[in-house]
């Protein structure tokens, strides 16, 4: 009697084979998966914080120089008056949050606001105005922000000047 097929050995054997090759084959794919997606986070999350910060400096740039336009300033917050209202940056919940509207100095609360950008992935956001006398007036001079990230050693540092002695944006 003839025989023909392949005997179960062979079939365990060339199974075997084959999961030797595509085993490793997948784990390297997801692997290589894994680190593309959270590298493609980590620069989306930069690039956000970017453009945030570029945004934040065109404000504190419009922001007026005279310390009297100035509502609240804080190493957490900065809040300003403006011909529209009021305009704000805060450090929440380690969330960079732009805010508008209406500001209480009083009471160092919003009455009424409307959030605007914000970006996460920041551990601490620290403000440090230089408030300078220009004769009988003070006046803000330049305000340096300190941004430090989660997870990550980098920390921004920018020193920006207010330009506009009026109420800006």
């Amino acid at each position: 009697m003839k025989r023909s097929g392949f005997l179960i050995l062979e079939v365990l054997i060339y199974i075997t084979l084959a999961l030797m090759i595509v085993i490793p084959l997948l784990c390297t794919c997801s692997y290589l998966y894994n680190k593309v997606s959270r590298e493609y986070e980590r620069n989306f999350a930069s690039g956000q914080l970017n453009a945030l910060l570029t945004i934040f400096t065109r404000e504190i740039q419009m922001a007026p120089r005279d310390y009297k336009e100035w509502k609240l300033i804080s190493s957490e917050a900065l809040v300003w008056h403006t011909s529209n209202g009021d305009r704000g940056w805060v450090c929440v919940k380690k969330r960079l949050i732009s805010l508008k509207g209406r500001f209480n100095s009083s009471q160092n609360r919003w009455l009424s606001r409307h959030q605007g950008i914000q970006s996460g992935l920041i551990e601490r956001v620290e403000f440090v105005p230089v408030i300078t006398n220009r004769g009988k007036e003070k006046v803000v001079s330049v305000i340096s922000v300190k941004i430090e990230l989660q997870n990550s050693p980098i920390i921004f540092r920018r020193s920006i000047a207010p330009r506009s002695m009026k109420g800006g944006l």
